[in-house]
């Protein structure tokens, strides 16, 4: 299913050459348009899209009785995980969820980010992961995680026994530039301080902000992370967010 819309929203996604999956959806959102050459693969071919774009995926998941707790907007409330010192409670419990949307949103990614190198010329685009969490989305796209290497990656016996110091240590030698896969810049925005921090202290993600863009305006320092954004992605977190945190990070982008 769509789950954002836009009155610039491109409802038509028959000719974007992107990855189809059951029970998924997405949604691209055009703010300024210029062509993308043919040669990209015909990822985007006769189509136009923007310098910044937005992408939101949503698939239906077997959470049985996971889903006991619902808020209003019909969304699964994980607050006691989601705000953590560290994520391991965090995937210990998107596992028993078979959380595994970032996954499926990885090839629609990865493809845009490359048809968006051939057609700006961008060695190194910066991306903004919107709900940006432990940095699940950059340890994807940059460093070439699946979620399986990610549960097990936070879920072994070796993980278990480490205090948080530790974890750190041994996540900042993974998640280093030099294990990159892939050459982006990513910033990360989340409303929880303690995952986004997480994220950004491992250097998962190269910035975080932690702000509820819903209810507040970007300061200074949020406008200067946010300069010269190339591409915003958000992965199971519309219903928490609006058009309100999208139009506000596009603005600061431009």
């Amino acid at each position: 299913m769509v789950v954002a819309s836009h009155p610039n929203q491109d409802r038509n996604t028959r000719d974007l050459g992107l990855p189809k999956f059951a029970n998924a959806g997405w949604s691209l959102y055009k703010f300024r348009e210029s062509p993308i050459p043919q040669e990209t693969g015909g990822v985007v071919a006769r189509k136009r899209i923007s310098r910044l774009i937005v992408i939101y995926m949503s698939t239906e998941q077997n959470i049985e009785e996971a889903l006991s707790k619902i808020d209003e907007t019909g969304k699964c409330i994980l607050d006691e995980i989601y705000n953590q010192p560290d994520p391991r409670p965090y995937f210990a419990t998107l596992r028993q969820l078979k959380y595994f949307i970032p996954q499926h949103a990885k090839p629609i990614f990865l493809k845009v980010l490359d048809a968006y190198r051939v057609s700006r010329g961008r060695s190194n685009p910066k991306l903004v992961d919107l709900g940006c969490s432990y940095g699940i989305n950059a340890a994807l796209l940059k460093y070439g995680f699946d979620m399986g290497e990610l549960y097990d990656l936070y879920g072994s016996s070796e993980a278990e026994e480490m205090d948080r110091g530790e974890l750190i240590e041994r996540d900042r030698q993974i998640f280093d530039d030099d294990n990159a896969k892939n050459t982006i810049e990513v910033v990360g925005v989340d409303v929880a301080p303690k995952a986004a921090a997480y994220a950004e202290n491992t250097a998962i993600v190269d910035d975080a902000i932690v702000a509820d863009f819903e209810t507040q305006n970007l300061n200074a320092q949020h406008h200067q992370v946010l300069d010269d954004a190339d591409l915003i992605i958000s992965t199971g977190c519309i219903g928490y967010i609006s058009e309100k945190t999208i139009e506000k990070v596009v603005d600061a982008g431009d």
